[in-house]
């Protein structure tokens, strides 16, 4: 994995893999951590698993794997347009990741971010698989983001492949207040059974250039298509919003 954070001209759009991009984002200004701990009362976020009454309930298969208490909590909270978790988001988006795709006039993002979960013992994502197959059907030409909330490593974090069919897969080993920028939209990944002391907490979204989108969605059939959990289409105004 390569670190350009001081590379705000690298084209990110050509990082056609086994390349993926690392960045860093001060945790003063988007404080996402802090955030929520104090929204889900714990004094730290990777101890999470200590709240909970059942393991069974963060290991159910696609369309029911973010239905705990937590992830609850965490959609209500980033759907108030008004809240502290909201307006550090839609800030993150305008300031920070915009910033490294300056190449490209506006970008498209997906509108609110998917949080994800790794308790011990526990699965995030149950099922292997890249985000533009059968069952998934997110549109090519996404760029994936994670966004480390803890520390992420060894079995509580991502496994991927470096590049698609090459089945060489490693854990993206990152530390809280860095993101990566990688392509999940090819690549097959997933998780393995947690088996450190700590829970992963971690952001996920997409983003492409709008020329990207214009040529997977706007001119294609791709409009069809809607998310495995809620059904929402992956179109302007719905699963992505625009970010001059």
């Amino acid at each position: 994995m390569i670190n350009t954070s001081d590379k705000k001209s690298e084209n990110l759009n050509n990082i056609l893999f086994p390349h993926e991009i690392l960045k860093n984002y001060d945790q003063s200004k988007y404080s996402f951590p802090q955030i929520l701990q104090d929204l889900f009362g714990l004094n730290k976020l990777d101890q999470l698993h200590e709240k909970i009454y059942s393991e069974e309930i963060f290991n159910r298969d696609l369309g029911k794997d973010s239905a705990s208490k937590f992830h609850n909590i965490f959609y209500s909270e980033i759907k108030k347009k008004d809240s502290k978790l909201r307006t550090t988001w839609e800030s993150f988006l305008t300031n920070e990741v915009k910033n490294h795709f300056s190449y490209v006039d506006s970008l498209i993002v997906q509108k609110l971010p998917s949080i994800r979960i790794h308790i011990p013992n526990g699965l995030a994502i149950k099922r292997w698989h890249c985000d533009s197959d059968e069952d998934h059907k997110h549109p090519l030409g996404e760029l994936n983001c994670i966004l480390a909330l803890t520390d992420m490593h060894d079995t509580n974090s991502l496994w991927r492949e470096s590049k698609p069919n090459e089945a060489d897969f490693k854990p993206f080993n990152l530390k809280t207040g860095e993101l990566v920028y990688w392509n999940g939209n090819t690549c097959i990944h997933g998780n393995k059974i947690n088996t450190t002391a700590k829970t992963r907490m971690s952001l996920d979204f997409r983003v492409f250039p709008r020329e990207q989108y214009e040529k997977h969605i706007s001119s294609t059939t791709g409009i069809e298509y809607s998310t495995a959990t809620m059904g929402t289409r992956f179109i302007i105004g719905e699963y992505y919003k625009e970010v001059f």
